[in-house]
């Protein structure tokens, strides 16, 4: 096995890892926001952050291996990982065929998390402007009673006691 196939293996390795993580953070989320606790999902965000500058990092190193690894092989270009895989020695397509569908998982699971935080966020803020909407409606069509107390001063009342 070259040196830049051992590197791939490796680094898709830590790709995979480095997404479960964010696929825990994910879920960690949506638990957040179905109880409700708003206020944690500053501290999901900046580990989610944490975790994305890490994935960059993980990308520019992996397209560097693929690069030398398809300089090695004398080939130009690639349309996926597919292709590597079918370039390597046969034992270690497998491994690299595993962690890509370890990979594409991960992925999948991560944009199932995503889209149920979406609209779970969504709702809520649908919630929210109903609430203000119906409390704003109610509050301009308040109408306010105000009675005589028999020495020149006015009462409020929001209610009419004559029924």
């Amino acid at each position: 096995m070259s040196k830049s196939t051992e590197q791939l293996i490796v680094i898709l390795k830590k790709e995979c890892e480095v997404y479960e993580e964010y696929m825990k953070i994910a879920d960690e989320k949506t638990k957040l926001i179905i109880d409700k606790k708003i206020n944690l999902l500053d501290k999901m965000t900046i580990r989610e952050e944490k975790i994305i500058s890490e994935v960059r990092k993980i990308d520019t190193v992996r397209n560097l291996i693929i690069g030398n690894l398809l300089k090695e092989r004398n080939v130009h270009k690639i349309d996926k990982l597919e292709d590597i895989i079918h370039m390597v020695e046969m034992k270690y397509s497998k491994v690299l065929l595993e962690l890509k569908n370890r990979l594409e998982k991960v992925l999948m699971e991560i944009k199932r998390l995503n889209d149920l935080n979406e609209k779970l966020i969504n709702q809520s803020l649908d919630y929210i402007e109903f609430n203000v909407n119906l409390y704003s409606s109610l509050k301009s069509t308040q109408v306010v009673y105000k009675e005589n107390n028999n020495d020149g001063h006015y009462l409020n009342s929001f209610f009419d006691g004559k029924g």
